[in-house]
């Protein structure tokens, strides 16, 4: 349907004008262009003088794993592991390529996995779609267990890019998600606790980088028996992606925290472990985006 799509994982606003008609003010803004974006499925339509379309699209985030409930005396138990965020890259096409009208997708955020004696894993994040183009969601976290590592979700790989990933979850405090760029970043994994005498803090959700082997910069993890706090929107970075959800902490014989929920593309946080109370949930993933310029 689209012959010849140029396709980029990586755009740096200060590279840009594309064209002699494209460019970014002292603002930060677009210029020179139309630019749309949408948060909600929809319809887009084609200027008739447009000769390049522009379209950044990113897959919903996960879900992440609920936190394990211990009701044994002695017993531990991990948090859950945090949601990844979904991909995401710049599609380029030529004006004449594009319909009068394209069907908009926005993938679904990943659903919340459930704490408690059998811990839930964090749904998957759903597609986004540019009419046939597709940018796929995020996985989910692993729910919480009595031992062992309860992983975050794994990014999907889009033209050979994989960043994103959800922190893992142990008997510890949790793990921070991973930075991301055009992806959306991971969410932090609920924190453990150790043989009901130690409980832990949540790791911190994915924030938004290029320094993308960085972790941590998005939603704050929980302290002890505190959920994670939500990601957030950068609000000077145009392309729409948020941050991921901050892990709950763990707790003994007292509920544990919740984590937070990812924003725009990025994982959940996982839930913290309890022992003889109740262990926390999993945040929601983000919703996708898709954001056009044509020109």
């Amino acid at each position: 349907m689209y012959p010849n799509p140029r396709y980029l994982t990586t755009l740096d606003p200060n590279t840009l004008p594309l064209g002699a008609s494209l460019g970014i003010d002292a603002s930060g803004n677009v210029v020179g262009a139309t630019v749309t974006e949408f948060t909600s499925s929809g319809t887009f339509y084609k200027s008739t003088a447009a000769t390049l379309i522009c379209v950044y699209g990113l897959g919903a985030g996960a879900g992440g794993g609920g936190g394990f409930r211990n009701n044994t005396a002695g017993g531990s138990a991990t948090g859950g592991g945090g949601g990844s965020g979904g991909g995401g890259c710049w599609v380029f096409l030529q004006g004449s390529h594009v319909a009068t009208s394209e069907t908009i997708t926005i993938g679904g955020g990943g659903s919340s996995g459930t704490g408690g004696t059998t811990a839930g894993n964090g749904g998957g994040g759903g597609a986004t779609l540019f009419g046939s183009i597709s940018w796929t969601g995020g996985a989910g976290g692993q729910g919480g267990a009595n031992t062992g590592t309860r992983t975050g979700g794994t990014p999907p790989t889009i033209l050979g890019v994989t960043y994103g990933n959800g922190g893992n979850a142990s008997i510890g405090a949790g793990a921070a998600g991973r930075v991301a760029w055009l992806h959306g970043a991971g969410g932090g994994a609920g924190a453990g606790q150790n043989v009901a005498v130690t409980a832990n803090t949540g790791g911190a959700g994915g924030g938004l980088g290029v320094a993308t082997a960085n972790l941590g910069g998005g939603g704050t993890g929980g302290g002890v028996g505190v959920s994670g706090t939500a990601g957030a929107l950068v609000t000077d970075e145009w392309r729409g992606a948020g941050t991921g959800g901050g892990g709950g902490g763990s707790a003994i014989s007292a509920p544990a925290g919740d984590g937070g929920n990812g924003i725009r593309g990025s994982g959940g946080g996982g839930g913290g472990g309890a022992f003889a109370a109740r262990a926390g949930n999993g945040g929601v993933g983000g919703d996708g985006y898709v954001l056009v310029i044509q020109t």
